[in-house]
C-alpha cells in the first residue's frame, strides 16, 4: 500500500480486535516511539504512517477505520502535532487504552 504525492487522505484500516492490556500498553509503546521523529517536526518519507502500530485499535462509530488527514506532499508535511491532534479529536469513536493513548502524545507534543 503506497502512497502518490497527490493522495490527501488517508484512511487507517484497522482490524476489528479487543487486546488484551499487556497487548495495548505494548502496542502503544511501538505508537510512541514510531511517533517520536513526526513530534520532534522532522521530516519522514511519504510512506511514514504505514509503519504506526495502529491494527489494535478500532472505531466505535465506523468499525475498521480510523479516518486521519495526512498530507504527503513535501510542501505541507504533516507534523507531531497536527497528528496528535487528529487521533485526539477522533478519540471519542477509539475503544480504550485511548487515554493511555491521549497520554502518550500529550508527552510527545
Amino acid at each position: 500500500m503506497g502512497l502518490s504525492s497527490a493522495d490527501l487522505d488517508i484512511n487507517i484500516m484497522l482490524p476489528f480486535l479487543r487486546p488484551t492490556q499487556e497487548e495495548s500498553q505494548h502496542h502503544l509503546k511501538q505508537l510512541a516511539r514510531a511517533l517520536e521523529p513526526v513530534a520532534q517536526g522532522e521530516f519522514v518519507n511519504k510512506n511514514w504512517w504505514a509503519k504506526l502500530p495502529v491494527s489494535n485499535f478500532t472505531t466505535l462509530e465506523e468499525p475498521g477505520s480510523l479516518p486521519i488527514d495526512v498530507t504527503a506532499d513535501r510542501q505541507d508535511a504533516c507534523d507531531g502535532k497536527r497528528l496528535a491532534q487528529q487521533l485526539l479529536a477522533a478519540d471519542a469513536r477509539l475503544r480504550p487504552p485511548v487515554l493511555l493513548l491521549k497520554h502518550i502524545l500529550k508527552g510527545l507534543g
